[in-house]
Protein backbone atom coordinates (compact mmCIF):
# COMPACT_ATOMS: atom_id res chain seq x y z
CA UNK A 1 0.00 0.00 0.00
CA UNK A 2 1.37 3.57 -0.86
CA UNK A 3 2.36 5.37 2.26
CA UNK A 4 0.97 8.50 0.19
CA UNK A 5 -2.13 7.24 -0.16
CA UNK A 6 -2.92 5.79 3.65
CA UNK A 7 -1.39 9.00 4.84
CA UNK A 8 -2.82 11.49 2.57
CA UNK A 9 -4.07 14.83 4.96
CA UNK A 10 -6.46 17.48 4.36
CA UNK A 11 -5.42 20.57 5.59
CA UNK A 12 -7.23 21.74 8.58
CA UNK A 13 -8.64 19.91 11.48
CA UNK A 14 -11.19 20.23 14.06
CA UNK A 15 -12.01 18.67 17.16
CA UNK A 16 -15.04 17.36 17.80
CA UNK A 17 -16.51 15.81 20.57
CA UNK A 18 -18.79 12.38 20.54
CA UNK A 19 -21.94 13.22 22.97
CA UNK A 20 -22.69 10.35 25.75
CA UNK A 21 -19.06 9.07 25.08
CA UNK A 22 -17.00 11.78 25.94
CA UNK A 23 -13.91 11.01 23.41
CA UNK A 24 -12.67 13.79 21.94
CA UNK A 25 -11.79 12.74 18.22
CA UNK A 26 -9.30 15.47 15.71
CA UNK A 27 -11.04 15.45 12.08
CA UNK A 28 -9.70 16.41 9.53
CA UNK A 29 -11.77 19.15 7.31
CA UNK A 30 -11.65 19.26 3.79
CA UNK A 31 -14.34 21.09 1.67
CA UNK A 32 -17.38 19.19 -0.61
CA UNK A 33 -15.42 18.76 -3.81
CA UNK A 34 -11.91 18.07 -2.52
CA UNK A 35 -13.42 15.48 -0.03
CA UNK A 36 -15.18 13.68 -3.06
CA UNK A 37 -12.39 13.35 -5.22
CA UNK A 38 -10.43 11.96 -2.00
CA UNK A 39 -13.08 9.16 -1.22
CA UNK A 40 -13.55 8.56 -4.44
CA UNK A 41 -10.05 8.03 -5.20
CA UNK A 42 -9.57 5.26 -2.10
CA UNK A 43 -12.47 3.73 -3.65
CA UNK A 44 -11.19 3.57 -7.54
CA UNK A 45 -7.86 2.10 -6.04
CA UNK A 46 -9.49 -0.45 -3.77
CA UNK A 47 -8.19 1.05 -0.61
CA UNK A 48 -10.90 2.20 1.59
CA UNK A 49 -10.61 -1.16 3.44
CA UNK A 50 -6.55 -1.14 3.43
CA UNK A 51 -6.21 2.36 5.04
CA UNK A 52 -5.52 2.64 8.32
CA UNK A 53 -5.16 -1.49 8.59
CA UNK A 54 -1.23 -2.03 9.88
CA UNK A 55 -2.20 -5.72 10.51
CA UNK A 56 -3.20 -4.98 14.25
CA UNK A 57 -6.09 -7.14 13.45
CA UNK A 58 -8.55 -4.51 15.13
CA UNK A 59 -11.47 -5.65 12.73
CA UNK A 60 -12.60 -6.37 9.22
CA UNK A 61 -13.69 -3.69 6.76
CA UNK A 62 -14.95 -3.32 3.54
CA UNK A 63 -14.49 -6.70 1.90
CA UNK A 64 -13.02 -8.57 4.85
CA UNK A 65 -16.22 -10.35 6.22
CA UNK A 66 -16.62 -13.43 4.39
CA UNK A 67 -19.14 -14.36 1.92
CA UNK A 68 -22.16 -11.69 0.47
CA UNK A 69 -25.30 -11.46 -1.37
CA UNK A 70 -26.26 -9.19 -4.44
CA UNK A 71 -28.60 -6.42 -2.91
CA UNK A 72 -30.24 -3.58 -4.85
CA UNK A 73 -32.20 -0.84 -3.16
CA UNK A 74 -33.43 2.76 -3.60
CA UNK A 75 -29.39 3.47 -2.87
CA UNK A 76 -28.02 1.51 -5.47
CA UNK A 77 -27.10 -2.11 -5.94
CA UNK A 78 -24.44 -3.63 -3.31
CA UNK A 79 -22.29 -6.72 -2.67
CA UNK A 80 -23.36 -6.81 0.92
CA UNK A 81 -21.77 -9.21 3.16
CA UNK A 82 -23.51 -11.86 5.10
CA UNK A 83 -21.52 -11.38 8.41
CA UNK A 84 -21.04 -7.56 8.67
CA UNK A 85 -18.38 -6.65 11.18
CA UNK A 86 -18.20 -3.17 11.14
CA UNK A 87 -22.04 -1.94 10.72
CA UNK A 88 -22.97 1.65 11.04
CA UNK A 89 -26.34 2.80 11.76
CA UNK A 90 -26.26 6.27 10.93
CA UNK A 91 -29.90 7.23 11.89
CA UNK A 92 -29.75 6.15 15.11
CA UNK A 93 -33.03 5.12 16.28
CA UNK A 94 -34.91 2.35 14.50
CA UNK A 95 -31.32 1.68 12.32
CA UNK A 96 -30.11 0.90 15.57
CA UNK A 97 -32.42 -0.85 16.66
CA UNK A 98 -32.80 -3.15 13.63
CA UNK A 99 -29.32 -3.65 13.22
CA UNK A 100 -29.52 -5.11 17.27
CA UNK A 101 -32.73 -7.41 16.80
CA UNK A 102 -30.77 -9.41 13.47
CA UNK A 103 -27.74 -9.83 15.73
CA UNK A 104 -25.21 -7.00 14.78
CA UNK A 105 -23.02 -4.96 17.36
CA UNK A 106 -22.55 -1.29 15.34
CA UNK A 107 -19.52 -0.01 15.59
CA UNK A 108 -20.89 3.82 15.58
CA UNK A 109 -24.66 4.95 16.01
CA UNK A 110 -26.44 8.37 15.15
CA UNK A 111 -26.56 10.89 17.88
CA UNK A 112 -30.11 10.83 18.34
CA UNK A 113 -30.12 7.25 19.83
CA UNK A 114 -28.41 9.46 22.64
CA UNK A 115 -30.43 11.39 25.32
CA UNK A 116 -28.35 13.12 28.42
CA UNK A 117 -25.19 10.65 27.30
CA UNK A 118 -27.24 7.56 27.48
CA UNK A 119 -29.26 5.27 25.67
CA UNK A 120 -32.85 4.50 26.36
CA UNK A 121 -33.56 2.15 29.20
CA UNK A 122 -34.75 -0.67 27.34
CA UNK A 123 -31.84 -0.85 25.19
CA UNK A 124 -29.21 -2.78 26.69
CA UNK A 125 -25.98 -2.31 24.90
CA UNK A 126 -22.46 -1.36 25.85
CA UNK A 127 -21.82 2.18 24.33
CA UNK A 128 -17.39 1.49 25.21
CA UNK A 129 -15.69 2.20 22.06
CA UNK A 130 -18.87 3.18 19.95
CA UNK A 131 -18.39 6.14 17.83
CA UNK A 132 -21.45 8.70 17.82
CA UNK A 133 -22.45 10.09 14.82
CA UNK A 134 -24.12 13.78 14.61
CA UNK A 135 -27.38 12.56 12.88
CA UNK A 136 -28.81 15.91 11.10
CA UNK A 137 -25.15 16.52 9.84
CA UNK A 138 -23.35 13.33 9.30
CA UNK A 139 -19.69 13.50 9.41
CA UNK A 140 -17.98 12.14 6.11
CA UNK A 141 -14.35 11.99 7.73
CA UNK A 142 -15.00 10.25 10.85
CA UNK A 143 -17.58 7.63 8.60
CA UNK A 144 -14.43 6.88 6.45
CA UNK A 145 -12.20 6.25 9.30
CA UNK A 146 -14.20 3.87 10.60
CA UNK A 147 -14.10 0.98 7.06
CA UNK A 148 -17.83 0.23 8.08
CA UNK A 149 -18.52 -2.96 5.66
CA UNK A 150 -22.06 -1.89 6.05
CA UNK A 151 -24.42 0.96 6.42
CA UNK A 152 -27.70 1.23 7.65
CA UNK A 153 -29.68 4.23 6.88
CA UNK A 154 -32.86 6.58 6.18
CA UNK A 155 -32.58 8.69 3.28
CA UNK A 156 -33.59 12.13 4.82
CA UNK A 157 -30.08 14.16 6.32
CA UNK A 158 -28.06 12.62 4.13
CA UNK A 159 -29.36 13.47 0.62
CA UNK A 160 -26.20 15.45 -0.17
CA UNK A 161 -23.76 12.79 1.30
CA UNK A 162 -25.22 9.74 -0.84
CA UNK A 163 -22.55 10.09 -3.89
CA UNK A 164 -20.19 9.99 -0.93
CA UNK A 165 -21.25 7.41 0.84
CA UNK A 166 -21.82 4.87 -1.79
CA UNK A 167 -17.52 3.79 -2.57
CA UNK A 168 -17.43 3.71 1.47
CA UNK A 169 -19.74 -0.01 1.76
CA UNK A 170 -23.47 -0.96 1.23
CA UNK A 171 -26.19 1.10 2.23
CA UNK A 172 -29.14 -0.71 3.55
CA UNK A 173 -32.35 1.99 3.67
CA UNK A 174 -34.48 1.81 7.13
CA UNK A 175 -38.12 3.36 6.48
CA UNK A 176 -38.24 7.26 8.18
CA UNK A 177 -41.47 5.79 9.54
CA UNK A 178 -44.35 3.79 9.15
CA UNK A 179 -44.69 0.33 10.67
CA UNK A 180 -41.37 -1.11 12.55
CA UNK A 181 -41.75 -4.97 11.34
CA UNK A 182 -42.75 -4.60 8.10
CA UNK A 183 -39.25 -2.37 7.95
CA UNK A 184 -37.30 -4.92 9.95
CA UNK A 185 -38.81 -7.56 7.68
CA UNK A 186 -37.47 -6.00 4.37
CA UNK A 187 -33.81 -5.11 6.06
CA UNK A 188 -34.18 -9.04 7.27
CA UNK A 189 -34.73 -10.59 3.89
CA UNK A 190 -31.30 -8.24 2.50
CA UNK A 191 -29.22 -9.37 4.88
CA UNK A 192 -30.71 -13.35 4.54
CA UNK A 193 -30.99 -13.12 8.47
CA UNK A 194 -34.78 -14.33 8.41
CA UNK A 195 -33.96 -16.99 10.97
CA UNK A 196 -32.78 -14.66 13.57
CA UNK A 197 -36.16 -11.81 12.88
CA UNK A 198 -38.53 -14.70 13.36
CA UNK A 199 -37.07 -15.58 16.87
CA UNK A 200 -37.37 -11.47 17.29
CA UNK A 201 -41.11 -11.54 16.51
CA UNK A 202 -41.97 -14.49 18.32
CA UNK A 203 -41.08 -13.06 21.72
CA UNK A 204 -42.72 -9.44 20.92
CA UNK A 205 -46.20 -11.82 19.46
CA UNK A 206 -46.14 -13.68 22.27
CA UNK A 207 -45.60 -10.53 24.88
CA UNK A 208 -48.33 -8.79 22.96
CA UNK A 209 -50.67 -12.22 23.49
CA UNK A 210 -49.66 -12.19 27.40
CA UNK A 211 -51.15 -8.47 27.46
CA UNK A 212 -54.12 -8.87 26.18
CA UNK A 213 -54.99 -11.98 27.75
CA UNK A 214 -54.15 -10.43 31.09
CA UNK A 215 -56.78 -7.65 30.61
CA UNK A 216 -59.16 -8.79 28.13
CA UNK A 217 -62.06 -7.16 29.16
CA UNK A 218 -60.50 -3.78 29.42
CA UNK A 219 -58.45 -4.09 26.25
CA UNK A 220 -61.67 -4.65 24.16
CA UNK A 221 -63.61 -1.88 26.00
CA UNK A 222 -61.49 0.25 27.60
CA UNK A 223 -60.75 3.95 25.73
CA UNK A 224 -57.28 5.07 26.21
CA UNK A 225 -56.14 8.59 25.25
CA UNK A 226 -52.18 8.59 23.69
CA UNK A 227 -50.69 12.27 23.94
CA UNK A 228 -47.31 13.98 23.45
CA UNK A 229 -47.54 17.41 25.50
CA UNK A 230 -45.23 20.23 25.12
CA UNK A 231 -45.14 22.57 27.48
CA UNK A 232 -45.67 25.93 26.26
CA UNK A 233 -47.00 24.73 23.13
CA UNK A 234 -49.99 21.88 22.48
CA UNK A 235 -50.71 18.53 22.88
CA UNK A 236 -49.98 16.17 20.11
CA UNK A 237 -51.03 12.80 18.80
CA UNK A 238 -51.61 10.79 15.64
CA UNK A 239 -53.63 7.35 14.27
CA UNK A 240 -52.51 4.17 14.17
CA UNK A 241 -51.12 4.70 10.97
CA UNK A 242 -49.68 8.12 11.95
CA UNK A 243 -46.03 8.81 13.74
CA UNK A 244 -46.58 7.77 17.29
CA UNK A 245 -45.29 3.86 17.84
CA UNK A 246 -47.20 3.92 20.86
CA UNK A 247 -50.93 4.53 19.14
CA UNK A 248 -49.06 1.86 16.76
CA UNK A 249 -48.79 -0.61 19.73
CA UNK A 250 -52.09 -0.22 20.61
CA UNK A 251 -53.57 -1.52 17.57
CA UNK A 252 -51.12 -4.82 17.96
CA UNK A 253 -53.14 -4.99 21.03
CA UNK A 254 -56.63 -4.51 19.29
CA UNK A 255 -57.18 -1.81 21.70
CA UNK A 256 -59.64 1.39 21.56
CA UNK A 257 -58.22 4.62 20.97
CA UNK A 258 -59.70 7.99 22.05
CA UNK A 259 -61.74 8.37 18.52
CA UNK A 260 -61.11 11.94 17.73
CA UNK A 261 -57.47 11.20 18.32
CA UNK A 262 -57.35 8.05 16.25
CA UNK A 263 -59.36 10.05 12.95
CA UNK A 264 -56.97 11.84 11.07
CA UNK A 265 -53.88 10.04 10.36
CA UNK A 266 -50.61 12.10 11.30
CA UNK A 267 -52.67 15.72 11.05
CA UNK A 268 -52.81 15.86 15.13
CA UNK A 269 -49.13 14.94 14.93
CA UNK A 270 -48.66 18.04 12.39
CA UNK A 271 -51.20 20.45 14.26
CA UNK A 272 -51.86 19.46 17.88
CA UNK A 273 -54.72 20.98 19.43
CA UNK A 274 -54.09 23.72 22.55
CA UNK A 275 -53.89 23.63 26.66
CA UNK A 276 -57.26 25.41 26.65
CA UNK A 277 -58.84 22.20 24.68
CA UNK A 278 -57.61 19.74 27.65
CA UNK A 279 -61.27 18.91 27.83
CA UNK A 280 -61.03 16.96 24.63
CA UNK A 281 -59.42 14.13 26.71
CA UNK A 282 -62.36 14.21 29.58
CA UNK A 283 -63.54 10.63 27.17
CA UNK A 284 -60.62 8.81 28.15
CA UNK A 285 -60.52 5.89 30.36
CA UNK A 286 -57.06 6.42 31.22
CA UNK A 287 -54.05 8.56 29.58
CA UNK A 288 -50.57 7.55 28.51
CA UNK A 289 -49.13 11.11 28.08
CA UNK A 290 -45.38 11.82 26.74
CA UNK A 291 -43.11 14.19 27.55
CA UNK A 292 -39.46 15.22 29.63
CA UNK A 293 -39.85 16.05 33.01
CA UNK A 294 -40.44 19.76 32.58
CA UNK A 295 -43.60 18.77 29.94
CA UNK A 296 -45.12 16.83 32.87
CA UNK A 297 -44.36 19.00 35.42
CA UNK A 298 -46.05 22.13 33.62
CA UNK A 299 -48.92 19.50 33.26
CA UNK A 300 -49.43 18.77 36.62
CA UNK A 301 -49.77 22.14 37.68
CA UNK A 302 -52.92 22.93 34.65
CA UNK A 303 -56.16 23.07 36.54
CA UNK A 304 -57.57 22.32 33.15
CA UNK A 305 -55.39 19.16 32.76
CA UNK A 306 -56.23 18.26 37.10
CA UNK A 307 -60.05 18.64 36.17
CA UNK A 308 -60.04 15.34 33.76
CA UNK A 309 -61.40 12.02 35.10
CA UNK A 310 -58.50 10.33 34.27
CA UNK A 311 -56.33 11.87 36.09
CA UNK A 312 -58.61 12.76 38.98
CA UNK A 313 -59.07 8.47 39.23
CA UNK A 314 -54.60 8.30 38.82
CA UNK A 315 -54.93 6.61 35.75
CA UNK A 316 -52.50 8.05 33.96
CA UNK A 317 -49.01 6.87 32.87
CA UNK A 318 -46.05 9.18 31.94
CA UNK A 319 -43.39 8.41 29.34
CA UNK A 320 -40.54 9.83 27.53
CA UNK A 321 -40.31 10.53 23.70
CA UNK A 322 -37.81 7.97 23.43
CA UNK A 323 -40.77 5.15 22.48
CA UNK A 324 -42.28 8.13 20.38
CA UNK A 325 -40.63 5.99 17.71
CA UNK A 326 -38.13 2.89 16.93
CA UNK A 327 -38.26 -0.76 15.77
CA UNK A 328 -38.87 -4.11 18.30
CA UNK A 329 -37.24 -2.66 21.20
CA UNK A 330 -38.80 0.72 21.61
CA UNK A 331 -42.27 -1.38 20.73
CA UNK A 332 -41.89 -3.91 22.91
CA UNK A 333 -41.34 -1.02 25.62
CA UNK A 334 -44.54 0.16 24.47
CA UNK A 335 -46.37 -2.77 25.51
CA UNK A 336 -44.71 -2.51 29.01
CA UNK A 337 -46.34 0.87 29.21
CA UNK A 338 -49.44 -0.05 27.72
CA UNK A 339 -49.69 -2.94 30.08
CA UNK A 340 -49.58 -0.35 33.17
CA UNK A 341 -52.00 2.06 31.55
CA UNK A 342 -54.23 -1.18 30.93
CA UNK A 343 -53.39 -2.16 35.15
CA UNK A 344 -54.62 1.47 36.27
CA UNK A 345 -58.19 0.31 35.20
CA UNK A 346 -58.06 -2.66 37.32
Amino acid sequence: MPAAICNARPTSRIEMRTPGVGTVRHLDVVDAATRRQFITMLAAAGLLTACGDDGDGDGAGVGDSGDTIEVTNAFGTFQVPLAPQRVIGLEGRRDFETALALGLSPIAIGSNAIDGGELAPFIDFDLTDVEVIEQTEPNLELILSLRPDLILTRSSNIEGLLDDLRPIAPLIPVAPDGPWRTDLEGVAAALDRTERLAEVLAAYDEQVDEIRTRHADRVDSAVLAIVQYVAGDRFYSSSASGFYLQVQTLADLGGVHLPFLDGGGSVLFDEGFSPEETGRLADADAILVIGTADDHAELADSPLWQQLPAVTANRVVETDFRTNYGSVYAATACLDLLDQVYGTLA
